[in-house]
This record gives C-alpha cells, structure tokens and sequence, in this order.
C-alpha cells in the first residue's frame, strides 16, 4: 500500500489539474491510483477502474474442442486405456404370466 500512497502524492504534486507520473508505475497502478484518490472527479475515478478492470479479475471464458470421434467412443478408449472396461452382461428373462 506505501507503493499506491506514494504514486498518490507525486500524481499531486504537479498541481490540480497536472498529474506527474513516476516512471515507474505500470498502467494498473496509474489506473488504481487514479480510481482510489477522492480528490479526482467521479466521471475520471469510473473510467480508470473499469480500465482496471480487466487487470484485476480475470475474465472468464471457456474453450470446447469438437473431434469427429464422438464423446463416448473417446471416454470408452480412456477408459480402456485406464484399464476400466465396463462390461454389461444382461440376460432376457420372461415375465411372469400369474396375472
């Protein structure tokens, strides 16, 4: 936090309207600095944190990979390759007639 703090004071000290920026500070501490300072007005505060956004959380997505094999014909060769091989032995039997 004494990093935050410090980019704080020297964004300040140029004057009011004048931000001096360390040389050193990445765009995400520039943009958190900026939403973080009451002092800056609200319309500026919201268009640095949602620049900041997308360094802070990551956004969520997903990746499908589609093959010709099909899903279960690549499950049942995992499972043989695992050694697990599901053998399902069912037998017909008759109804029973007591009714």
């Amino acid at each position: 936090m004494g990093k935050l703090q410090e980019l704080m004071e020297q964004m300040h000290s140029g004057g009011e309207d004048e931000l001096a920026i360390p040389s050193d500070a990445t765009p995400l501490d520039f943009f958190c600095a900026i939403f973080r300072d009451p002092r800056q007005p609200i319309p500026r505060r919201m268009r640095a944190a949602e620049a900041a956004l997308a360094f802070c959380h990551p956004k969520l997505s997903m990746n499908a990979t589609v093959d010709t094999d099909g899903f279960a014909n690549v499950l049942e060769a995992a499972m043989v390759r695992m050694g697990k091989t599901i053998v399902i032995d069912a037998k017909p039997h008759k109804p029973d007639n007591d009714g």
